[in-house]
């Protein structure tokens, strides 16, 4: 959980949004990630990969009307590239090895 104050949150920039959005997303707080994701987006709608983290982060909260929207948004940008893919992998932990 990230604790920020509503002053502070209002200052936040669209990178700080995003940054946070990821890690909230790494620590599955779906619900707060979405808050950040959607105040990102409507600071810059023209960042694909936005788009993608949002439909990641609603897939994962078991809305599929909003993921499969915000993934038609991010190709209808250009987004959804293996560039994407690969972003949204460095920034989610490996998972550790099971020994055999």
């Amino acid at each position: 959980m990230i604790m920020i104050n509503k002053e502070s949150y209002k200052r936040l920039t669209y990178l700080q949004l995003i940054f946070y959005a990821e890690q909230l997303f790494i620590q599955s707080n779906f619900s707060e990630a979405l808050e950040y994701i959607t105040d990102a987006i409507e600071m810059n709608h023209d960042d694909s990969w936005a788009y993608y983290l949002r439909g990641s982060i609603r897939h994962c909260l078991k809305d599929s009307k909003g993921s499969n929207a915000d993934f038609q948004k991010c190709t209808a940008m250009g987004g959804y590239l293996p560039s994407d893919l690969d972003r949204l992998m460095n920034i989610l932990p490996l998972p550790e090895k099971q020994s055999p």
